[in-house]
């Protein structure tokens, strides 16, 4: 049995809850026990690279210098020290933790976010951004009470969308991912838009097409427009869609977390420094979408199907 070590030179961890909530703290004990396949062991925290959850009983634990392995964490509460003191947070609503997760390291849940609409408050104008970094522009998009957790933004389908400031940031990315929740009130003839940056050029769009399903185009070697095969939404109802692109990687379509087309892509991603960032429409005021939009969160890079599972599973 290995022995304890003192809680003071554990690395710091960043927990994701339900809820998409995170905590930030020093965990209290040296040592985590985990059902695998081989029985009951226990993990020294320290050696924790990442411990995901990926359904009630099922989760997946890395362990630095070992391959991912299928693993259950065995204990009822995680106690953190936090800054404000001890939390005892109850395993059934932990989705992810990292041991060397500090703010922004590869571990944290949050690494990469570039900005997070959480539409909570009725905010005239200018959107907050919970980062901080990429507030928007909102335009003929009401605020309502009714989203998928608290409140969110309604879209018109003639007239309705946002515009995301700081552009030239997202003009530089090989990779990223867009998550967020939707209700579709009437799905378009053709296409509507719910993120794209398509005017004056057109580079890359995600939205709906028409009927029920989803659909990603993107310019040059990116693949050509391309419909997700599986997926269907339906009207009136709260879906979790996303999509990610990586350079010479993937470019892969979600719905409610699971993984519903995927496409090689040849080459590097299209640019254009004067393209807008645009919520809620495909292409300036035409290709508007009809409905309601709410959690948006942009990465800066390639989450893994596992990682969309849990922004899913976060707000359920």
């Amino acid at each position: 049995m290995r022995a304890q070590i003192p809680a003071s030179t554990l690395p710091d961890v960043t927990i994701e809850t339900e809820g998409g909530n995170l905590v930030r703290g020093r965990l209290s004990v040296a040592t985590l026990p985990f059902q695998t396949t081989a029985g009951l062991r226990q993990v020294l925290v320290r050696e924790i690279v990442r411990y995901s959850v990926e359904a009630p009983g099922r989760g997946t634990l890395e362990i630095a210098g070992s391959p991912a392995q299928p693993a259950t964490l065995a204990a009822p509460q995680l106690p953190v020290q936090t800054t404000t003191g001890q939390v005892l947070i109850p395993v059934a609503r932990v989705l992810a933790f990292g041991a060397d997760a500090a703010p922004g390291g590869p571990a944290d849940p949050s690494a990469g976010l570039m900005f997070h609409y959480r539409f909570d408050r009725d905010e005239k104008g200018e959107i907050a951004d919970v980062t901080g970094k990429h507030s928007g522009v909102v335009a003929n998009a009401p605020w309502t009470n009714n989203g998928h957790r608290n409140g969110a933004r309604r879209f018109n389908g003639r007239e309705s969308f946002i515009a995301v400031n700081g552009r030239e940031a997202f003009d530089a990315l090989t990779e990223f991912t867009f998550c967020a929740w939707v209700r579709v009130d009437a799905f378009p003839q053709d296409f509507a838009g719910i993120i794209a940056r398509r005017s004056p050029a057109n580079l890359w769009w995600f939205g709906l097409k028409k009927r029920s399903g989803l659909e990603l185009n993107v310019a040059g070697d990116g693949g050509g427009s391309r419909v997700a095969r599986g997926a269907t939404l339906g009207v009136g109802r709260w879906h979790h869609v996303a999509m990610s692109l990586k350079e010479a990687g993937e470019r892969l379509v979600y719905l409610d977390g699971a993984v519903v087309d995927r496409l090689k892509m040849s080459g590097r991603l299209p640019r254009s420094p004067d393209v807008d960032l645009i919520i809620g429409s495909g292409l300036g005021l035409q290709e508007v979408f009809d409905g309601t939009l709410d959690e948006i969160r942009f990465f800066d890079r390639e989450l893994p199907p596992e990682r969309v599972q849990v922004e899913f599973r976060s707000q359920p």
